[in-house]
């Protein structure tokens, strides 16, 4: 590039740095020894890995029951990695620890994963969790023509004559 050209940049470029000034320059909000210690079991509790643990254990689910998306599970794959980002995810999960422990209790059950035992749920626990989901879902695909059935009976008693089927 010329270098008129790079100055025509530098002029823009500039501009926006000084309106972002005031923005930039505004202190951080304060966060709370609450908040603090939320964030920090967010993390010791593995952050975003638990969300996508349970998203594999339903992505298995989707397959079972839709063998054609098998050649697609990467898409699927990248979609909810990106949408279970610990960015994403910390501030809402964080927040909902803070209503749920003290920061006295998150403290204690952060002493107790520092422990041998804790060390060891936090290592197995996830795993756990998503062979839990899994089993549950191999579970109820086993009874899904119950299911079938009692919506049908459902839908008939709802709508005896079928309306709503003619309905454009």
């Amino acid at each position: 590039m010329q270098k008129s050209q790079t100055s025509f940049l530098r002029l823009p470029l500039l501009s926006l740095f000084l309106l972002a000034l005031p923005v930039l320059s505004q202190p951080i909000p304060a966060v709370t020894s609450h908040e603090k210690v939320a964030h920090e079991f967010y993390f010791l509790l593995g952050g975003s890995n638990i969300a996508t643990a349970g998203a594999e254990a339903i992505l298995y689910g989707v397959i079972s029951a839709n063998p054609q998306l098998a050649d697609y599970q990467s898409v699927i794959r990248d979609w909810y990695q990106k949408l279970l980002s610990n960015r994403e995810l910390e501030p809402d999960i964080s927040q909902l620890y803070m209503k749920n422990f003290s920061e006295k209790e998150m403290k204690d059950l952060i002493g107790f994963y520092h422990t041998p035992l804790g060390k060891k749920a936090l290592n197995l626990l996830p795993g756990i969790f998503k062979q839990t989901l899994i089993i549950a879902v191999k579970h109820v695909e086993g009874h899904s023509p119950e299911l079938e059935e009692q919506l049908g009976k459902a839908l008939m008693d709802r709508d005896p004559e079928g309306v709503s089927d003619k309905i454009e």
